[in-house]
């Protein structure tokens, strides 16, 4: 049954949202330390058994998001702009940890991708963001961004090649 916000699990996506937002000022120049804080915070806030282990550079966390416990949610007939719809909606609705990940010679990228039903009328989405998957990400070498639409963290040349996957969490309201 969905919760007071339309959503299931809740719970969960307040653990995320909580936790992006505690490590972005540590590893905001770090995609993968960003991706592994939280997933070291979701594994103590909803006591996850077995824990997320996830290791390594982007470019290892990309092949690792590739096998179970992880979930695929894009595939080669589906489209990038589908594919973020679908990613965004698993967010909001289920409360599952989604990844959005890219592998590319020398270190990919990840980022987080977030529910979105939380986040109407947040000033760094706008009106125009609503509808279109948000996520928060660090970046090597650079400065990720929070709460942005997944097409800021890779670029709409690069959206093709984005892998999106799932990782069902436990329900926690």
């Amino acid at each position: 049954m969905p919760d007071a916000m339309g959503g299931r699990g809740s719970g969960n996506s307040r653990a995320i949202r909580v936790s992006c937002t505690a490590n972005f000022q540590k590893y905001q120049s770090d995609c993968s330390g960003f991706l592994k804080a939280v997933v070291s915070d979701l594994n103590d806030a909803l006591k996850l058994d077995p824990p997320i282990k996830l290791s390594g550079q982007a470019n290892d966390i990309c092949d690792q998001l590739k096998n179970a416990p992880w979930i695929p949610i894009s595939g080669n007939s589906m489209s990038a702009h589908t594919a973020m719809q679908v990613a965004g909606t698993m967010a909001a609705t289920s409360g599952n940890l989604v990844v959005a990940s890219r592998k590319q010679p020398g270190n990919g990228h990840v980022a987080i991708v977030l529910d979105q039903i939380n986040f109407k009328g947040h000033p760094d989405i706008g009106p125009a963001g609503l509808g279109k998957a948000a996520a928060s990400w660090g970046q090597l070498g650079g400065v990720g961004k929070q709460y942005r639409e997944i097409s800021q963290s890779f670029s709409s040349s690069k959206l093709k090649e984005v892998y999106y996957c799932y990782l069902e969490l436990p329900k926690h309201d």
